[in-house]
């Protein structure tokens, strides 16, 4: 008797969703930008002010940015953003827009 055996892997389905919104008051209520995530092994944000200087990043499916730069609060403005995801596939996606920070 001869047994064989057959790997298969399932990537599961890929969503991401980024707010558009968020109060870094300390309500304990949207109070950082993070992502949420199915399908995703990494991610590299980085994000800009309006005259395009680099405010804050975060990296990995965990990471977020407090709304700070440099352990300065960051003012009440609508900031860009750059996203690069790494789907489970192994295939990275670059994402852009906009997110607003209000306190």
């Amino acid at each position: 008797l001869k047994l064989s055996s057959v790997t298969i892997i399932v990537f599961d389905e890929f969503e991401l969703i980024i707010p558009n919104v968020f109060s870094p008051n300390g309500d304990g209520a949207n109070d950082v930008f993070e992502l949420f995530t199915k399908g995703v092994t990494d991610i590299d944000a980085k994000i800009y002010n309006r005259w395009g200087q680099q405010v804050g990043e975060f990296t990995g499916i965990t990471g977020n940015w407090d709304g700070k730069k440099d352990g300065s609060e960051c003012p009440d403005a609508v900031y860009y953003y750059v996203i690069t995801v790494t789907k489970a596939s192994g295939d990275p996606e670059v994402f852009s827009g906009h997110v607003t920070l209000t306190r």
